[in-house]
């Protein structure tokens, strides 16, 4: 498939070119949305929503139950609808419980204390309704656990991916930008409901990501090439444009969308496949990353090509402060200091927002 017509296809699907209407309807769209980074996840979400809401108004659609927080896949947070957050730990707790398996068995963590810890936390969030990740960890030390060593994160990881936690409302702060989400049980939030099959979430993928490959969709999802392979064999309601590249029908491309948006760390566009040379010069991928430490920018998007990064502190005190950026060389005279410029006020109204 033509550079220029992947672009396009894949700005549409992302939303970024075709913005959906809410908040809500833009993370069904991606199915799933990298948020490792908080601040991160909702930028993203925002950023393909009609107008750019502010962070408030996303945050609000944590506090009315109908998005959450969780260990998805990859061993990574996302932010997904509340109804899709069970067919996603379906298809792929074991597989996470599994690679986390050395981790665990390296800071003393195993069955046992796995089913301990979800007994006291069980009992701790059905009395309060919602407790801080510090007060679980307090939950937990009181019942004579270690969270040290990073134990305390793998054991709410641990629990998340059973099925019995999330994370859910957001906790607020004073100036404005909620830096924490509340704990929940996920029978609090999370409605029952038939699982989705994995070719329905391979579809569903292809609407929010396509053109894309089954190797794309097993990285994404973390699971099997021949899980993913099979899945995508069983779709419906997507185009097959060779072998092994399906692609969803095209929406109508938004005529005010701009040609420069700042996209946060770890964004869906650039994050979501096996080769992103197509999206970014191969020469300019190392500042962009996974770092060592698996760090990916945030990156400043040209017309579908990367075309630099942005760093912004999100620190207490520090929201004022302007954001920065840096060209690549070989983008230096493809755009204007203006269209930055309004990118990254974009990105400043979302956090006064």
């Amino acid at each position: 498939m033509a550079s220029v017509d992947l672009i396009e296809h894949r700005l549409r699907s992302h939303l970024l070119a075709a913005p959906e209407g809410g908040v809500v309807a833009a993370a069904r769209h991606m199915v799933a949305t990298q948020a490792q980074e908080w601040w991160a996840g909702r930028w993203g979400l925002a950023l393909r929503t009609s107008g750019t809401p502010g962070a408030a108004a996303v945050d609000s659609a944590f506090d009315d139950g109908l998005l959450v927080r969780s260990w998805t896949q990859r061993g990574t947070l996302h932010i997904v609808a509340a109804g899709d957050l069970r067919s996603f730990l379906a298809l792929t707790a074991d597989r996470q419980h599994a690679q986390a398996a050395s981790v665990h068995r390296s800071r003393g963590i195993d069955a046992a204390v796995i089913a301990r810890v979800e007994r006291s936390v069980h009992r701790a969030l059905a009395d309060a309704g919602r407790l801080s990740r510090a007060e679980l960890f307090d939950v937990m030390r009181a019942d004579g656990l270690d969270t040290g060593d990073m134990r305390g994160s793998l054991l709410l990881q641990a629990l998340s991916l059973r099925g019995l936690i999330c994370q859910g409302p957001t906790r607020p702060e004073p100036d404005g930008l909620s830096r924490e989400q509340w704990f929940v049980l996920v029978d609090d939030v999370v409605p029952d409901g038939k699982a989705a099959d994995l070719a329905t979430l391979f579809t569903r993928f292809v609407h929010g990501h396509g053109p894309a490959s089954s190797r794309d969709f097993a990285w994404w999802m973390g699971l099997t090439r021949t899980a993913a392979r099979a899945a995508a064999l069983a779709a419906i309601d997507v185009e097959r444009l060779d072998d092994d590249l399906w692609a969803p029908l095209l929406t109508p491309r938004d005529p005010a969308a701009p040609d420069l948006v700042a996209l946060p760390a770890f964004d869906e566009y650039v994050l979501s496949y096996v080769d992103r040379s197509a999206v970014c010069a191969p020469e300019d991928l190392s500042a962009v990353g996974p770092t060592a430490n698996g760090v990916l920018s945030p990156v400043l998007l040209h017309r579908g090509r990367v075309i630099g990064t942005w760093t912004h502190s999100r620190a207490r005190g520090r929201l004022a402060q302007r954001p920065v950026a840096t060209l690549f060389a070989t983008a230096a005279d493809q755009v204007a200091p203006g269209e930055i410029e309004a990118a990254l006020s974009r990105y400043t109204g979302f956090l006064g927002g």
